[in-house]
């Protein structure tokens, strides 16, 4: 099987666009994982691949290798616990708040943002967090919220005091933040991902788009708003915001 049937494997399969990480990135993963699989020969490895969704998932984690940790780029989620403190709380006394977290990868991102509705005294009864990935070895581990130190960067830690509990070098997430977060595996490129969701007020779907091509993210982005209530937030990576250009989108006016 040539590489490039590999590319379009995973571009059917998740949009990747291969120029986005190297085609050298995925030979490479290719390797990888027929070693883990006892295989050395390409044909036998994409009979797997066709018949097994688990090791396309595993395909998939070996391409993109998710770099992720709480509170990564703490400017959104300061930004957003504002907003639910200055807007959301005092105009929204009978409504839950919906959000959404994709990809949520191994939880930290949901996580952090039920943190933060925790410190904002959002009830987690007035709160949902839908967390999604295409990856299932990311929802379980995300599942079992148990933590290691490369989760925690930065100098402020302070909420891994108050929401975490030490076990053995590792680090156990609190059940109040943990039951405000649900997860699911699915793909946003689905055409079933949108089925049976109600708006979402929030949206955080940072460093996704990156991986698509130009077409695939204007797919992506239809999704997205289609999902988002008329006065949601979107929260995009730094890269990815210039795409919001040519939609009725305006910044969000914090400081």
């Amino acid at each position: 099987m040539p590489l490039s049937s590999y590319e379009q494997l995973l571009k059917d399969r998740m949009g990747l666009h291969s120029a986005t990480i190297g085609s050298a990135t995925v030979a490479q993963a290719v390797e990888r994982r027929m070693r883990v699989c006892g295989i050395d020969e390409t044909g036998a490895y994409a009979q797997i691949l066709r018949h097994s969704d688990t090791e396309l998932d595993a395909l998939i984690e070996a391409v993109v290798i998710p770099e992720t940790w709480f509170f990564r780029d703490r400017k959104p989620f300061d930004a957003f616990r504002h907003w639910v403190e200055s807007e959301w709380l005092p105009n929204n006394a009978f409504q839950p708040l919906r959000i959404l977290s994709v990809p949520c990868s191994s939880g930290e991102e949901p996580y952090t943002l039920a943190m933060c509705l925790s410190d904002a005294g959002l009830p987690a009864a007035a709160g949902q967090i839908d967390a999604v990935d295409i990856s299932s070895a990311n929802i379980e581990k995300a599942r079992d919220a148990f933590y290691g130190a490369n989760s925690f960067r930065g100098n402020d830690l302070a909420f891994r005091d108050k929401h975490f509990v030490a076990e053995d070098k590792h680090f156990r997430l609190n059940e109040d933040i943990r039951s405000r977060a649900r997860f699911a595996q699915a793909n946003i490129l689905d055409n079933s991902f949108t089925r049976d969701r109600a708006a979402y007020h929030v949206i955080f779907c940072r460093n996704l788009l990156i991986y698509f091509d130009r077409p695939t993210q204007e797919q992506a982005i239809d999704r997205l708003d289609g999902m988002l209530d008329k006065k949601g937030l979107l929260f995009l990576g730094h890269s990815e915001t210039s795409l919001l250009l040519e939609r009725a989108y305006k910044p969000l006016e914090y400081s």
